[in-house]
């Protein structure tokens, strides 16, 4: 991420100069009130907007046509037929991507900005399949088409490089919504981005509400093409956890970008960062400003003004407010217009001699300027439709060379672009598009050796070469004398060359060679070179008239059999389209019948599935239920063990309590009886006569014994 990051930063850096220079060129085309620093007034002659809508479609006028044959002109059927599918799937595509809007639209920034471009990609439909050995679903794609999109000069970055050749990435810029975000990237949740872009206009909102109102606010998405590991990924500068996603090659183009070499018409070797056209001629447009803004201030002080004789009255102002034709009778002031000597002398106007003369020099260099402009751009005035009336065929052809000398480079420009744009348009139709579809759209069933060779893009360069025709608007006039001279000289070659045919000085393969060599040059199209590939037949009847006229009658003859054979054929073909139609619709009822006894069944094995699943759930409530019952009987068993235990606890305790209180009874009554013995002793001793005995205390406990 960091490293994308910083890439993206240093090309916004290196390109920081011209996208400001763009920017202002831009503003000057839409004549905008906001220009730059030093020029704050709109403008008020735009030659910017007038060159460009005078280039446009000097430079693009009609849509181009692939022309997409074998490289090398030998017989090779295969490469042949591949080409003709080819070219007639990219017709398809080009019809249906609206083809001239988006060069058109490359054509504008080109001439604006000076860069333009226009990417190709590929849509595809997918068919959920389910594999019957293990039962899983996958994707396969049954449809699907190539695509054009324009590309905005601010949503491209490219990296540092000085050619083309030496680009090391390319980046296009999204600004994407919650719920278009939401779509492409459905893993990654809203709340972990920043929303940091929205319209200038709602930046710049008087409301507060509206400048903080999250429901403008998008997120910027980075689409980064790099060439080193063929990969794209997904980057947000909102998001720098890490990308948010990463592809493989998807569109397996053989230079790999999605996007052509874009269009450029100021060429510089140094580095791929354009240059603004309108940088050339800036300080000539200010000029053009300036002169018409002194222009318009003149003629706005050049008014019908004067001052006339107060006794006229009211007499002027009834001639002033007259329509035209219309007398008008004096009145009062008549006898001041005799005395003054007619109306011409009663009226004094303000003198204006002086702003005409200074009006026509504004004129005049105001024509120098513009000329000034048109020399820098290379804009002719053959090509601007002016002309001078005395001007000559000759002279308006000459001038018209001249301004294709200045011209020429950037009509080539404009259509190796649209010749790279449709190359790269039938590279991914080949590699992506599936065979059944192709078939669909060129009527052509393509054979195995004409797959491979349709899937190979080594093959496909090497065996097929892919052009276009002219972009520019053709002069009718021009083209139809081209076809006219073309048909008269294969007439007058043919007519000159039977003879050296029939003396053996030319051989015919020859003399068919040159006449195709010659009819390229006129471009009359692939039909016809195709024709002329075979030279038996023309040259067989121009060597021999009869010859000519039999074959053409045998030709007449297996023509009508032709017919007749292929009404035949149609016929058959109807009545078998007839009985596939009736037979598909039985295999289709089949079909049907079949899916539905197979839904049935799948109900049926969801039903014993449930019944299944249901048993398994009362046997597992069983079985819960008499676990909790051995818990509990567990449970009783285990309290009396313990109440068991408790009243032995207690009777072994009791007996104790009963030795005790036995052993100390006896220890007593031995005290007693030995007390009692030592005074039975004293009263038997001789000895003790006399003597008192000694006490002996008896307390309850000792009566006792």
């Amino acid at each position: 991420m960091q490293r994308w990051m910083a890439e993206l930063t240093l090309a916004e850096r290196q390109e920081n100069q011209w996208r400001k220079e763009a920017r202002m060129a831009v503003k000057r085309y839409r004549a905008e009130r906001r220009l730059d620093p030093d020029h704050q007034a709109p403008p008020l002659f735009n030659i910017l907007y007038s060159n460009i809508q005078t280039l446009a479609p000097a430079l693009y006028g009609q849509t181009p046509r692939p022309d997409i044959r074998r490289r090398h002109a030998d017989e090779d059927p295969i490469t042949r037929t591949v080409a003709e599918t080819l070219e007639r799937a990219v017709n398809w595509h080009i019809e249906s991507v609206d083809f001239d809007e988006q060069i058109k639209n490359a054509l504008h920034d080109a001439l604006l900005t000076g860069r333009g471009a226009v990417r190709v990609g590929f849509k595809a439909d997918f068919d959920v399949l389910v594999d019957p050995a293990t039962e899983e679903s996958f994707e396969t794609p049954i449809q699907g088409q190539a695509t054009l999109q324009y590309v905005p000069w601010e949503d491209l970055r490219i990296g540092p490089a000085r050619t083309w050749a030496e680009v090391p990435w390319v980046a296009f810029r999204h600004q994407l919504t919650r719920a278009e975000l939401k779509q492409a990237f459905p893993h990654l949740k809203s709340d972990d981005l920043t929303f940091t872009y929205a319209p200038e206009k709602w930046n710049r909102a008087d409301d507060e509400d509206l400048r903080q109102a999250d429901l403008f606010r998008r997120a910027t998405v980075w689409e980064i093409w790099d060439l080193e590991t063929r990969q794209v990924r997904f980057i947000c500068p909102g998001y720098i956890k890490a990308p948010l996603r990463v592809m493989e090659d998807p569109l397996g183009l053989e230079g790999f970008f999605p996007i052509p070499r874009p269009m450029r018409f100021m060429r510089d070797t140094s580095s791929m960062i354009p240059m603004v056209e309108y940088g050339q001629y800036r300080d000539q447009a200010r000029e053009l400003d300036r002169l018409t803004g002194r222009i318009n201030r003149i003629i706005e002080s050049i008014r019908f003004r004067g001052i006339y004789d107060p006794t006229l009255g009211e007499d002027l102002e009834n001639v002033l407010d007259a329509s035209d034709g219309t007398l008008v009778p004096a009145g009062d002031g008549a006898t001041a217009l005799l005395a003054q000597g007619g109306l011409s002398n009663a009226i004094w106007m303000l003198p204006t001699e002086s702003a005409a003369a200074v009006l026509a020099q504004l004129y005049g260099q105001r024509e120098m300027v513009k000329n000034e402009v048109w020399e820098i751009t290379g804009i002719a005035d053959i090509l601007r439709g002016v002309t001078q009336p005395n001007e000559t065929a000759r002279a308006q052809s000459i001038k018209a060379n001249f301004a294709s000398m200045r011209i020429q480079e950037r009509q080539k420009e404009v259509a190796r672009y649209c010749r790279d744009l449709i190359k790269l348009m039938a590279e991914v139709i080949a590699e992506q598009l599936p065979a059944e579809r192709l078939t669909e759209m060129s009527g052509i069933v393509l054979p195995p050796p004409a797959l491979k060779l349709l899937g190979s893009q080594q093959l496909r360069d090497y065996r097929i070469d892919i052009e276009t025709d002219s972009t520019m608007m053709a002069d009718e006039l021009a083209d139809r004398e081209s076809v006219t001279t073309a048909l008269t000289s294969v007439v007058s070659y043919l007519t000159g060359a039977t003879p050296l045919i029939t003396a053996g000085v030319l051989t015919p393969d020859g003399a068919m060679k040159m006449l195709l060599a010659a009819v390229r040059r006129f471009r009359l199209g692939r039909d016809v070179e195709e024709a002329l590939d075979d030279p038996s037949k023309m040259l067989q009847s121009a060597m021999n008239p009869e010859k000519a006229q039999q074959m053409q009658q045998m030709q007449m003859h297996a023509a009508v059999q032709t017919a007749q054979t292929q009404a035949q054929l149609q016929a058959q073909a109807t009545q078998m389209e007839a009985q596939n139609a009736q037979r598909k619709a039985q295999l289709e009822a089949m079909q049907l019948q079949l899916k539905m006894e197979q839904v049935a069944l799948e109900r049926q094995k969801l039903m014993v599935k449930a019944q299944e699943v249901a048993r398994d759930q009362q046997e597992a409530v069983a079985e819960a239920h008499q676990a909790q019952a051995e818990q509990a009987e567990a449970e009783r068993k285990t309290v009396e063990s313990i109440e068991a235990a408790r009243l032995a606890e207690a009777e072994q305790a009791e007996a104790e309590r009963a030795a005790v209180q036995q052993a100390q009874a006896e220890a007593m009554r031995q005290q007693v009886l030995q007390e009692k013995t030592q005074q039975h002793a004293y009263h038997e001793d001789p000895a003790m006569v006399g003597v008192e005995p000694p006490y002996v205390r008896l307390t309850p406990e000792r009566e006792a014994y």
